[in-house]
């Protein structure tokens, strides 16, 4: 047991993951828990580590904490498939991006050739012009839902409205 957390202290002294090896995983955070994982990652000489929306709980200094640990790991020539919907993180770590839209495979291409309009087209599926289409339609004239003075105190007061079908 005494390897074990002298084992895993070095891993997070090398890694500068501050968090004590003797704590039970589920007394951390969820940010320390990520943390963790990827050590426990890194500790076995992964040659591939997923992250999937690893930084979807945690705050923006341990975000930048995770981008300085990929570029070190990328560095030493571990492969780091990042899944986010973040495209600022994307365009701060990513080597290659490849978009899905609904299960299926649309690109993938270097991030030096994308930019956040070309993503968002890539991703949506149409130009980023047409991003927030105008209207083809009119909503009925019949309303399918209507709310008159909903009031939940603390919460909120007096709210009416009215929705109509194709709205």
């Amino acid at each position: 047991k005494r390897r074990m957390i002298a084992d895993a202290q070095a891993v997070f002294d090398k890694w500068q993951i501050d968090i004590n090896p003797r704590r039970v995983m589920r007394t951390l955070s969820v940010a320390q828990m990520q943390m963790v994982e990827i050590a426990k990652a890194i500790s076995t000489d992964a040659r591939l580590i997923i992250m999937d929306e690893p930084t979807s709980a945690i705050s923006e200094r341990e975000v930048a904490h995770l981008h300085r640990m990929i570029r070190s790991l990328k560095e030493s020539g571990v492969a780091v498939i990042y899944i986010t919907h973040k495209m600022d993180e994307v365009f701060k770590i990513a080597d290659k991006v490849t978009v899905f839209r609904d299960g299926k495979h649309v690109a993938t291409l270097p991030a030096a050739e994308l930019d956040r309009q070309k993503l968002i087209t890539l991703m949506v599926g149409r130009n980023f012009e047409q991003l927030f289409p105008s209207r083809t339609s009119q909503p009925e004239a019949s309303a399918m839902l209507t709310v008159r003075g909903l009031t939940e105190p603390g919460i909120v007061q007096d709210i009416s409205l009215t929705l109509h079908k194709g709205e």
